[in-house]
């Protein structure tokens, strides 16, 4: 089959084509029969960072022997793969190194316009004696960073950060179900790492040389964009209900990126940010819940990204706008099913136009000097939406002088109203990772939830805070993996609900939170578990059998008399230790 433009030729198309050669993606997205120009991408690619680990030591070992390195300590060697319509490019093999950098530019030749509409990231881990594993994958919607307007632009992005998804980042020699998630098939249920890179597209021949080195000028000229701030996330446990029978004690992971978690081993560690462990007490009918009562647990974690706040308050503030539109709609919606006449339905809607007008002449957010760094993908991406934002008032007010505006033409208005703010909310440089919350048990992660940052993100401007900043919410947990993948039994259940508030932002802003939880007393609660074992009969902390410390932490691994326990300056004991019934 052949898809042409208006105006344009058709071609033949051979039948001596060898099928099983024959690369399918490239030639279904090639216009032929249309004019179509050389041009080429020119992606910089400068490193990446948190990679996790992909091989086991021996396996290390031998590649050691191979490539005559020695001293292996990160059992990664990556390389980055772009491509686009069929096409890619690879970069040189990094090592054993999980935080590499490649300073290369990789060229893709390609003809424009072209049909296919995404860009692939693909960062995989080398290994010599069995097939090379995707390490993490990022998708780019060319319409997100081009435009094919009259006085649109070139694809362009960066230099920005990208954070790769995939499957939970603890190592396994045997292979799991969840691998796929690598790969970018289905949602990501953790963060695997992240890559810096820069792209921009000029109009040319196919390129001669497809890798070179990066010139230091350039390396230099990225510095800015990988400067980071300390940012807080708080986050509140009210309740967690409609859990899944579960044989161990319960806990709740919060992460951002490598930040707060706790079954793997991060090189460079950092602190886990976890709930106390609860045994789950049953409901009665068919699930389970943790009877955390008035002690509510909470979590905090603290990470340092790159400031870009002005990009993900200008996702809020377009959001806003769209819901309070399609508020509007259903509202409307609703004096219709009721048979509200022609003439109250249109004095509703024209009441709502000044509304909607006052929201979208609010001015967007402007990256502060000195605060902010933007590129040139920031800039462009504003002037388009302050055009087709500008349009979209105009159009309401022209509707605002015709006296003889039916409804269907409101409702077809603002309709396209949200269309538009919903292409505008995209933000492909949104640099900040997901927060993601896991319940664990036995040291098996088991459910997650993915909450993107903009939306629980503190902003002094109401109209560009994140709608779930703060805010009491209850989240439905999932599955993690494919939705064919789930066993049978767990599909008829849920994994959990749980009631949270989070909070998110800055340090500097920490005060907005820290007021607005004045109603409780934080409270810290030190642990030690009582380690036994039982000789003939007879419990002890002591004995040949004995493997474990007699007061350890939850895994018995650490050493925690109750003695060795110090407060901190100006804190204080509230009573004596005692057993925790919640967690016998």
């Amino acid at each position: 089959m052949s898809i042409c433009f208006p105006f344009s030729t058709t071609f033949e198309i051979s039948e001596n084509a060898d099928d099983a050669n024959d690369d399918i993606e490239t030639n279904l997205l090639q216009q032929s029969g249309s004019l179509l120009r050389s041009a080429t991408f020119l992606l910089k690619l400068y490193r990446a960072e948190d990679l996790p680990r992909m091989d086991s030591a021996f396996l290390h070992g031998v590649k050691k022997i191979f490539n005559g390195q020695e001293d292996v300590k990160e059992l990664v060697d990556p390389y980055v793969t772009f491509t686009f319509a069929g096409q890619h490019i690879e970069s040189k093999i990094i090592y054993a190194c999980s935080h590499p950098e490649f300073n290369q530019e990789l060229r893709l030749g390609l003809k424009l316009p072209s049909m296919c509409n995404k860009l692939t990231i693909s960062v995989m881990d080398w290994d010599r004696l069995t097939n090379n594993d995707y390490i993490g994958v990022h998708n780019i919607d060319l319409s997100s960073i081009s435009s094919d307007k009259q006085d649109g632009f070139l694809p362009t992005f960066g230099p920005c950060w990208i954070n790769l998804y995939g499957s939970p980042r603890e190592f396994s020699e045997i292979p799991s179900v969840l691998d796929i998630l690598n790969s970018g098939k289905g949602e990501g249920v953790a963060y695997r790492g992240r890559v810096l890179f820069e792209l921009a597209t000029v109009l040319s021949e196919t390129p001669l040389e497809p890798l070179i080195d990066i010139p230091n000028s350039e390396i230099v000229r990225s510095l800015p964009f990988q400067s980071r701030k300390k940012f807080k996330l708080h986050v509140v446990f009210y309740d967690a209900t409609m859990l899944y029978e579960h044989t161990s004690m319960i806990e709740f992971e919060v992460s951002m990126g490598n930040y707060g978690k706790k079954l793997e081993d991060v090189v460079g560690s950092t602190n886990s940010s976890i709930t106390p462990p609860t045994n789950p007490v049953f409901d009665g009918t068919s699930y389970y819940y943790l009877p955390w009562g008035n002690a509510k647990p909470t979590a905090q974690v603290i990470s340092e990204w790159e400031d870009v706040t002005f990009r993900l308050e200008t996702i809020n503030q377009l959001s806003k706008t769209r819901l309070l539109i399609n508020g509007i709609l259903s509202s409307i919606k609703s004096l219709k099913l009721k048979h509200t006449s022609e003439d109250i339905i249109v004095r509703q809607y024209r009441q709502s136009l000044e509304m909607v007008i006052a929201q979208l002449i609010k001015p967007l957010p402007n990256a502060e000097a000195g605060r902010h760094h933007t590129n040139q993908l920031d800039r462009l991406r504003r002037q388009m939406r302050d055009k087709i934002i500008g349009d979209l008032i105009v159009n309401l007010e022209n509707m605002k002088l015709k006296p003889d505006t039916t409804s269907k033409e409101f409702e077809e208005t603002f309709l396209d109203i949200c269309n538009n703010l919903q292409n505008l909310e995209v933000e492909p440089q949104n640099s900040i990772p997901d927060i993601i919350i896991w319940l664990l048990c036995g040291g098996k992660r088991f459910a997650y939830y993915r909450l993107p940052a903009h939306e629980v993100l503190y902003s002094p401007q109401k109209d560009r805070k994140g709608r779930l900043c703060g805010k009491l919410q209850t989240i439905t947990m999932k599955w993690p993996g494919k939705e064919s993948e789930i066993e049978k039994d767990k599909k008829k259940f849920l994994p959990a609900q749980v009631r949270v508030k989070v909070w998110l932002g800055t340090q500097t802003n920490e005060h907005d939170w820290l007021s607005s939880e004045k109603g409780g007393e934080l409270v810290v609660y030190a642990e030690t578990y009582e380690n036994q074992v039982n000789i003939i009969g007879k419990w002890t902390t002591g004995g040949p059998l004995m493997s474990r410390p007699a007061w350890s932490d939850l895994t018995g691994n650490i050493d925690l008399p109750q003695k060795n326990f110090q407060l901190p300056p100006n804190w204080r004991w509230d009573g004596d230790w005692y057993i925790s019934p919640d967690i016998r």
